[in-house]
């Protein structure tokens, strides 16, 4: 039952046994003056140098067939089978994990009791993936991770950008969290770094989240651990679909995931939101599929990126790109007007969206000020092509041409059991987002393909529009393209 952690444990001895001892344990020592000379309430823990952890390493791989207790204790080194949990869902980081692309850092700050641990790091030219460990939580909080920023040791930002995805929260009578956070580096990562990650509560009042405590954590790349180049795949392919022209230049393959750089021809009369089922195939049916159902972004107008699981440790001989179906929509229909005081759209896929509903709602801060909402109610055809993503561009402009912002969106389908079941809000600031799971039902109906946004009520010059950000009408279609 052991033998996926066997594997990989044995892969990583070998590449512990080439190590020399670490040159950087200066960095640990460095950091914790640094903490010291900030004043900074805080406990700066090394659990493990190279060193030991080889030690580790060599008794557990020797120890792991003849008895069952040291394979159960291998399940204890920091991160390591979380680590397997976490990636589960992805074949490219998986096989990553196999071939022993991944580096124990397994730093820790502790803070009122409650302790955030680095334990694994993954990186390429790409992609910076970090695992971490929240312990000691209290078992009537819930508690999350929201906002993290990479600074080099002199606490300069680091070039990176953050990766949106939903980092899990802490259910109640939960005591540890496992998660990862993900950057695409827009630079070259330095040997020593710190994460900052801030650590919010979970409350039922109005504002959602507290802050509980922010950590630093520096992190050392062993040298030479994280450099294999990426492999360039030119394409230059393109495919027609109901008139629309799409372009597939080049794929990028890095250890821990890939990407293709897509081109859609100006003169199409539609806009291509993305690819509902695209993967990557090899010669013998073996798939790498996106990464989410939604992974296609805009870079301009004509061109985007996919992002799939990466094929890098397998290196197959032949690949190919395989989708039926896309998303896409008129882009005279882009722009969807509504009449806010007859409650009634105006313009935009009126064949698709409608307006059910418009309703006041109040919300009421720690200070006891109250703020009122538009809540606008849509049903949308095949809403649940689209998942979790954003219907809508967050800023919105009235019939003066001055723009608001949308301060909350939330969605409804097979994945949730009400209308705001999934919420995402943002704050005034347009730079921070907070999830949420509500229960609140719109008037009884089947809640099934719904759509909810708030804005702030107040006056606003009729009519009001919104910039569509992706669509579910969908192009069905079977394509499969040869790239290699």
């Amino acid at each position: 039952m052991y033998e996926q952690e066997e594997k990989l444990l044995s892969k990583m001895k070998d590449r512990y046994e080439e190590i020399p001892i670490p040159s950087h344990i200066d960095f640990a020592i460095n950091a914790g003056i640094q903490k010291r000379n900030k004043k900074r309430k805080t406990k700066l823990v090394f659990t493990m140098s190279a060193l030991t952890a080889s030690i580790l390493i060599l008794i557990f791989v020797g120890s792991i067939r003849v008895s069952p207790t040291f394979a159960m204790y291998m399940n204890n080194i920091p991160g390591l089978s979380k680590v397997i949990e976490i990636i589960n869902y992805d074949k490219g980081l998986q096989s990553a994990v196999d071939h022993g692309y991944i580096q124990s850092v397994d730093t820790k700050d502790e803070k009122d009791g409650m302790s955030f641990t680095v334990d694994q790091v993954m990186k390429d030219e790409s992609n910076l993936i970090i695992f971490f460990t929240i312990n000691n939580i209290d078992r009537s909080d819930q508690v999350t991770v929201r906002e993290t920023e990479l600074l080099s040791i002199d606490g300069e930002k680091i070039d990176a950008s953050r990766i949106y995805a939903i980092i899990p929260q802490s259910e109640k009578g939960q005591t540890t969290l496992n998660g990862r956070i993900d950057y695409k580096l827009e630079g070259e990562l330095p040997k020593e770094f710190n994460l900052q990650a801030q650590v919010y509560q979970y409350t039922s009042g109005p504002e959602w989240y507290n802050e509980v405590s922010t950590y630093s954590l520096p992190i050392y790349l062993v040298d030479g651990k994280f450099e294999k180049e990426k492999e360039m795949i030119q394409i230059h392919k393109t495919v027609e679909i109901e008139n629309q022209m799409i372009t597939f230049d080049e794929l990028e393959i890095y250890p821990t995931g890939s990407v293709i750089n897509v081109r859609f021809d100006p003169n199409n009369s539609k806009k291509i939101f993305g690819f509902n089922d695209l993967q990557i195939l090899d010669g013998e049916g073996n798939k790498w599929i996106q990464t989410d159902k939604n992974s296609y972004y805009d870079l301009d107008e004509t061109n985007g990126v996919l992002y799939l699981e990466s094929s890098y440790f397998e290196n197959p001989e032949e690949l190919f790109i395989e989708f039926s179906s896309i998303r896409a929509l008129e882009k005279e229909d882009l722009d969807l007007t509504i009449d806010l005081t007859n409650k009634t759209v105006l313009d935009g896929p009126v064949q698709q969206i409608s307006l059910i509903e418009v309703s006041e709602s109040t919300l009421e801060n720690s200070s006891e000020e109250i703020t009122k909402y538009h809540s606008l109610y849509f049903k949308v055809e095949n809403m649940n092509n689209m998942r979790f993503s954003d219907l809508f561009d967050w800023r919105f402009s009235d019939g003066d041409g001055e723009e608001f912002t949308i301060r909350a969106f939330g969605t409804s389908g097979p994945y949730h059991k009400s209308i705001s079941d999934y919420t995402i809000m943002m704050d005034e600031n347009f730079d921070r987002y907070s999830e949420r799971l509500s229960e609140f039902h719109l008037l009884n109906r089947d809640i099934t393909d719904f759509y909810s946004i708030e804005i702030l009520k107040q006056e606003y010059e009729n009519p009001i529009t919104f910039k569509i950000k992706d669509f579910p009408t969908t192009i069905n279609e079977d394509f499969l393209i040869k790239i290699k």
